[in-house]
């Protein structure tokens, strides 16, 4: 008889799955392994009761970076400081987060470094945009039980340039977890990798969140320009008002977008990085089709 578990863990021959709060150690069926059927962190499967997985149950998404499955949550980490704030790096990974249909989340770390006000002028923009904001600091506890509150169950992913203090923030939310910390480089002010691969982690009370590896580049190879578009709430929810149905919110004239930045109702940061995208989005369009 099968049971239906989730794998946490990929080591090179054998997984770890979670199946009933308890988790197993399993190898691959021959027949998989002959399917060259990859198996990821986040995977439903089938599993029987001597360790075998015999079936992957059908994915509802899958990243490419990290390499998970099956996500509800996107937690994106950044901080103002070490490292310094990287809005481009924001905005991609919230955009990828839309394109697979996630609860976007962002969260704002090492609040023990900023001067009163500056956190909010920071998180502003996407307030605007509709996302909730989590302001934290691991090191003093500020907004932790707020953050284990609003994961919930489900299984989020927690992503961010190296540095921002994921593993700080996973130290915080799991009490005894005890994750790597890395430091800040002074040369280049990014973080040292504390992370090997993919694993999720039980949060008390709550669901899984995944630990990932930082990243240190973003491409936007897999999406095309209209998931960009789509990729920006505050952009979307106007772009009907635009004089003509196909605008890129660029040189057009009547362009609802651009007025709507002009009066401050969106951040001219957000409205840079959507150009900024666009045009990546729409070179990787050109190399996949010959245009």
């Amino acid at each position: 008889m099968a049971s239906e578990g989730r794998v946490i863990r990929c080591h090179s021959n054998f997984f770890d799955v979670l199946v009933e709060g308890s988790v197993a150690r399993a190898v691959v069926r021959g027949r998989l392994r002959l399917e060259r059927k990859d198996i990821l962190a986040g995977d439903r499967v089938e599993i029987s009761s001597g360790g075998v997985i015999e079936r992957v149950l059908p994915r509802k998404n899958e990243m490419v970076r990290p390499p998970v499955a099956n996500v509800d949550k996107l937690l994106v980490v950044f901080t103002l400081e070490s490292p310094p704030f990287a809005p481009l790096v924001v905005d991609k990974l919230l955009v990828l987060g839309e394109a697979g249909s996630l609860e976007c989340v962002l969260c704002l770390n090492k609040a023990d470094l900023y001067e009163p006000g500056v956190a909010d002028d920071a998180l502003s923009p996407y307030r605007a945009a509709g996302y909730r904001t989590v302001l934290t600091s691991a090191l003093t506890g500020l907004g932790i039980d707020e953050l284990r509150e609003g994961l919930g169950s489900g299984l989020a992913v927690l992503a961010g340039q190296s540095g921002v203090g994921k593993s700080s923030i996973l130290n915080a939310l799991i009490p005894g977890v005890g994750r790597t910390v890395g430091s800040v480089s002074r040369k280049t002010h990014r973080g040292k990798h504390t992370t090997k691969g993919v694993e999720l982690l039980r949060v008390p009370g709550g669901g899984l969140i995944a630990d990932t590896p930082g990243f240190t580049r973003l491409e936007l190879e897999t999406l095309s320009p209209s998931e960009v578009s789509a990729g920006f709430p505050e952009i979307a929810r106007i772009r009907r008002e635009c004089r003509f149905a196909d605008c890129g919110h660029r040189a057009e004239p009547d362009c609802a977008v651009k007025a709507a930045v002009a009066r401050g109702e969106i951040a001219e940061s957000r409205y840079g990085s959507y150009l900024a995208m666009m045009e990546e989005a729409e070179l990787h369009d050109r190399r996949r089709y010959g245009r």
